[in-house]
């Protein structure tokens, strides 16, 4: 690969990492949602991105809130 498109390519690469970055500060900050389709959304890239990065992947698994499980009606 020459070397202008593979510095394209890491430019693409490092400017949606720090968009991501970025949208989960800012979610973080609004008080909103952490998940990986929130962030994907405000940072416009894609989930299957965000999984391929390990310390990304490891921040928005931390800071997104657990599902919340149904508790049996007790009847």
């Amino acid at each position: 690969m020459p070397d202008h498109l593979r510095d394209a390519a890491r430019k693409r690469h490092d400017d949606a990492v720090i968009r991501a970055d970025r949208a989960v500060s800012a979610l973080a900050r609004r008080g909103a949602p952490i998940n990986f389709v929130q962030v994907a959304r405000e940072a416009g890239v894609s989930t299957d991105f965000l999984y391929r990065q390990p310390e990304l992947r490891r921040r928005i698994e931390q800071l997104r809130v657990p599902r919340s499980r149904p508790t049996g009606s007790g009847g």
